[in-house]
């Protein structure tokens, strides 16, 4: 996994107000990525990587199955890969089943390191509508290679997606959850943007806000009420 930084005795807090954690995305291949963020001409492919367990069901894997038929509907071909694996899975894939979308739904199971970061090149759009995510690193893995994400508004997701870089929807609300990602799949994103949002929770841009923030907060004033992901 990523090295992160920046979460132990230094708190995240709300950007502009408090230190923020910052990862190293270098170790795997995806910081200054310089491949075609720009996905095939072949359908819409949604992808989201995580455990597929049944005690991280917080996560929303199923809501995103459930949305499925509706953006099959709009968007013919369209392909949503789980890549992970769990206690989850089968459930998962029954649900699928039962949704009658199990041809477009895929189950890679676990991928090695050079697999996921193609995975991520490969996608359209990264969907993880969690509603409790402490540091959502995996946004930033699919921010690094360009890739526009969706995500719920809870947890700390909303410190990482900005307007440039994705978009919000309310947890557990399936059909908002459609709605934002055939408009995501079909909305117009510029790769250097969200490459660019990721690079401000990388570890240099970490070290100039500690830096900033050392220079001139005031004498006693906690360290942690002046940095921020801005």
């Amino acid at each position: 996994m990523p090295k992160t930084g920046g979460a132990g005795s230094l708190p995240a807090t709300a950007p502009g107000q408090g230190l923020v954690p910052s990862v190293d995305l270098s170790e795997r291949g995806y910081a200054n990525d310089s491949s075609d963020s720009t996905s095939s001409n072949g359908p819409p492919l949604i992808l989201t990587v995580g455990r597929l367990d049944a005690a991280e069901r917080y996560k929303g894997v199923d809501h995103l199955i459930e949305a499925m038929p509706t953006v099959c509907q709009t968007l013919p071909g369209v392909q949503l890969r789980l890549i992970g694996t769990g206690s989850d899975r089968p459930r998962l894939m029954a649900l699928a089943e039962q949704r009658g979308v199990s041809a477009a739904v895929r189950f890679p199971g676990f991928v090695d390191d050079q697999k996921l970061v193609q995975a991520y090149r490969d996608c359209t759009l990264f969907a993880l509508p969690s509603h409790a995510e402490g540091f959502g690193i995996v946004f930033l893995e699919a921010m690094a290679c360009g890739k526009p994400c969706l995500g719920a508004r809870a947890g700390a997701i909303p410190e990482l997606i900005d307007d440039a870089s994705g978009m919000l929807v309310d947890y557990g609300n399936v059909d908002q959850l459609a709605a934002g990602m055939v408009r995501a799949l079909t909305q117009r994103w510029d790769p250097e943007k969200i490459k660019a949002r990721a690079a401000q929770f990388s570890y240099p841009a970490f070290r100039t806000r500690l830096k900033q923030a050392m220079e001139t907060r005031p004498r006693g004033r906690p360290l942690h009420s002046e940095v921020g992901a801005g």
